[in-house]
């Protein structure tokens, strides 16, 4: 019964034989639940697009048997291969869509990765913009410290300029300093000797600068003898606490 509805264009082949009631359970033995269609392209769409598993004869005479081999009527049998589904011009055109699907699709991929590519370059670009940003927000600040510097070195050039002039200034006077400072010693040193002559006399030397050399001489040679005993009795003490511990 679900046979007899697939359509206005199938009818079942039992519904349309005209044969005598008697032999009629023979014909249907013959033909089964085979369908009829009106042309061979309505029985390819409902044996292969609908998947109908049923044997299919068209008005033409074709047969699509529910192997899917395709007999009779206009199309060719050839050693007993399957039957084409499709005619020729319409495998023709499935391909030139496959091939335009593949085109499409290497498009799309090429698009896509220019995309990547566009957006990753972008990216670089816009890292490189704040780089060079950064660098020049550097260069203006360095510009500005190098202008206040230079203003500084501006102001300080005539100071230092002044300063040199005055010690230059301040060194030809030295050699008249030394002179006078010489002469001051000298004349302390007499009024010194004169002061002390007598003590001079007494302990055979010329002048207090003698005096006070020989006993600046007697104080270091003091000194350096207690440094050596203070040495000696150290080690000693070491000899002798090392004995004891033994």
């Amino acid at each position: 019964e679900r046979l007899r509805n697939l359509g206005n264009k199938y009818r079942l082949a039992i519904d349309i034989i005209q044969c005598d009631d008697d032999i009629k359970p023979a014909v249907l033995y013959a033909v089964g639940n085979a369908v009829v269609s009106d042309t061979l392209k309505d029985a390819r769409h409902l044996c292969f697009t609908r998947g109908e598993n049923v044997k299919c004869v068209s008005l033409q005479g074709a047969v699509i048997s529910k192997g899917g081999n395709l007999t009779g009527g206009n199309a060719s049998k050839v050693g007993g291969n399957t039957a084409l589904k499709w005619d020729e011009q319409e495998v023709l055109d499935l391909k030139r869509k496959r091939e335009q699907i593949r085109s499409q699709l290497a498009a799309l991929e090429r698009s896509h990765k220019y995309e990547t590519v566009k957006s990753e370059t972008k990216a670089k670009l816009k890292g490189i913009q704040n780089r060079f940003t950064y660098a020049q927000a550097e260069i203006q600040i360095c510009d500005q410290k190098i202008a206040a510097l230079s203003n500084q070195e501006s102001l300080l050039l005539p100071q230092l300029k002044a300063a040199e002039n005055e010690v230059k200034k301040e060194m030809e006077k030295m050699p008249e300093i030394e002179e006078n400072v010489h002469t001051f010693e000298n004349e302390i040193q007499n009024v010194e000797n004169y002061i002390f002559r007598h003590f001079l006399e007494q302990i055979g030397i010329a002048s207090i600068k003698e005096f006070e050399e020989g006993i600046l001489n007697s104080v270091r040679k003091l000194t350096a003898e207690r440094l050596k005993q203070t040495e000696h009795r150290t080690r000693l003490e070491e000899h002798l606490s090392y004995e004891k511990s033994r």
